[in-house]
């Protein structure tokens, strides 16, 4: 599909990851589906729009979460 990402392109980056779902309801063409966590790339931590984190706490993470966890994004913590 055009504009969509071909994340073997990416093979540290990707090795694991989350989504985060975005704009999912009613959702408006060109602002894509998703949020991925993932993996610090391999000499920096630059993502498009993405969140990042070294490997290990990205096992950590996995290995913490449940069937039907939701991972999301918030403007506070309140």
């Amino acid at each position: 599909m055009p504009g969509s990402e071909h994340l073997a392109d990416y093979p540290v980056e990707y090795r694991l990851g989350f989504v985060i779902g975005y704009n999912t309801k009613a959702p408006e063409w060109g602002r894509g589906s998703a949020i991925f966590l993932h993996c610090k790339g391999a000499k920096k931590w630059n993502t498009a729009g993405c969140v990042s984190l070294p490997e290990g706490r990205i096992r950590q993470l996995m290995e913490r979460l449940r069937p039907g966890a939701v991972i999301k994004i918030a403007s506070s913590s309140k």
